[in-house]
């Protein structure tokens, strides 16, 4: 029998935790990898009249310097989960990776505003996931461990 009113959000350990950072790692490298090669800029071509959308964004640097800033995160972020366990260095990742995306995410959304609706725009949408995640994440560890009876346990 479905019962209504009665929500409970999952509970995440942190393994779970360890694995969402890894996924958002892993995606964020290919996004850096197709920055840093250029293989990004052989995307579907605007329509006559229309700005090519990276144009945004790069205007504010060029594209292999935002693969190279993606990778900075997930490299921080790898490395203090995976090699140092250094906290505050998985935390720098997240404020990092949050910061990058959130600049790429209304950097493409803004490119789209000059175009019919839903055309492209799953663009600018496709990176509001990574961006809340990371942020979400960042916000929750802050700088240093805190260790509650509710927060994600560092042992499992």
């Amino acid at each position: 029998m479905i019962r209504f009113n009665r929500y409970a959000p999952a509970r995440l350990l942190g393994a779970d935790v360890r694995i969402v950072s890894l996924a958002l790692a892993a995606t964020a490298t290919v996004r850096a990898y197709d920055y840093l090669t250029g293989h990004d800029t052989q995307a579907r071509p605007p329509q006559p009249g229309q700005t090519p959308v990276l144009v945004g964004i790069e205007a504010a640097a060029p594209l292999w310097l935002w693969g190279l800033g993606i990778l900075a995160g997930t490299t921080a972020l790898c490395v203090g989960i995976y090699v140092l366990r250094a906290h505050f260095l998985v935390w720098a990742g997240h404020v990092w990776l949050f910061a990058v995306y959130l600049a790429l995410t209304i950097g493409l959304t803004a490119g789209y505003l000059d175009r019919p609706w839903l055309d492209g725009v799953r663009s600018g949408a496709g990176l509001a996931l990574p961006t809340v995640l990371h942020c979400l994440l960042w916000w929750r560890m802050g700088p240093h461990p805190v260790m509650v009876k509710e927060a994600a346990s560092a042992r499992a």
